[in-house]
């Protein structure tokens, strides 16, 4: 089979975590083996650890690179990520109602407008902070928006609202800036501030957000959705109901792409991988064995004729 680059195409990167950035790179390493470029997608939209994958294949890091730094040695190239915030007894109480306060509100997307930016003015929140981490991404993708399209992902804490950095706003902030907002996890991470607004994790609005693609009418779509799961190898009963929040809004995504006449190739882990996924998806730990099983399935099911879309014997 090869891939078939005659057609306007959008590549999806969703959620995952450290564990969903081993799964993406072992997805698209099988892809290249097929002839599939990632980086000569029309456009390409992260969600979270897509945003991560996603900006750095669009300033030119290669699936090799990806590997290196996110896989290899089980993610010993990987900087620290959860560095422990605060650490003064005095302020652990307000943080913890600061973070408490951005997890729910999250999760149930109140209109939230009139007290976010008094509460969030006013306590900390965020047990961790992204520290070495975030001065990796500023060293390695430098302040400009790449000249490719590329779009990622987040949530508008006070309205429960999805909003994507890098569509219109170039001109106002970072790839750093537009990375960073799409991984604060909530009650993990603080919000990112942007124009005194506080955005967090967008997989909190959707692990994939594959209909911003549909919505521009791309001819086809390759998404690659690591919390989600192939139906036809279903994981295990408790993992169906953590992915549950995944595949809902997938399947609704899905079903916009049908009605539009765009065919979207769609990789999502089997039962078996996401039990090797686990739980706790930013564990840095047996990334190796995640990559290579991502590999492995994404081969096998380009080899087995279920995708007639955008690749070709």
């Amino acid at each position: 089979m090869t891939f078939i680059s005659d057609k306007s195409t959008a590549l999806v990167l969703g959620a995952g975590g450290l564990v969903g950035m081993a799964y993406h790179v072992g997805v698209l390493r099988a892809l290249e083996t097929f002839g599939f470029k990632p980086n000569n997608c029309d456009l390409v939209i992260g969600t979270s650890a897509g945003a991560v994958i996603g900006a750095y294949l669009r300033e030119n890091y290669s699936v090799e690179d990806l590997y290196q730094m996110a896989v290899a040695g089980d993610g010993k190239g990987l900087p620290r990520v959860l560095n422990r915030a605060g650490g003064n007894p005095m302020d652990s109480v307000p943080r913890l109602i600061g973070s408490l306060f951005v997890a729910s509100q999250s999760l149930l997307k109140l209109n939230a407008d009139r007290y976010t930016n008094l509460l969030l003015g006013t306590l900390p929140s965020g047990a961790f902070r992204l520290g070495d981490g975030k001065a990796k991404l500023e060293l390695d993708l430098g302040d400009k928006w790449p000249n490719k399209k590329f779009w990622t992902v987040s949530q508008d804490l006070a309205s429960g609202k999805r909003f994507v950095f890098g569509r219109d706003n170039m001109d106002s902030v970072s790839i750093c800036d537009g990375v960073n907002a799409s991984i604060a996890i909530p009650g993990i991470y603080p919000p990112f501030k942007y124009k005194n607004r506080f955005y967090v994790d967008g997989g909190t609005y959707s692990t994939s957000n594959l209909d911003l693609a549909v919505q521009e009418k791309y001819e086809s779509i390759v998404a690659i959705v690591p919390m989600a799961y192939d139906p036809l190898k279903p994981p295990s009963a408790h993992q169906r109901l953590l992915r549950s929040f995944a595949v809902k809004p997938l399947k609704q995504e899905l079903r916009q792409a049908k009605a539009n006449s765009i065919s979207v190739t769609l990789f999502r882990p089997s039962g078996k991988l996401s039990d090797l996924q686990g739980i706790n998806l930013m564990r840095s730990d047996n990334l190796v064995s995640v990559e290579s099983a991502a590999f492995d399935e994404t081969i096998e099911l380009l080899n087995s004729g279920r995708l007639k879309n955008v690749f070709a014997a």
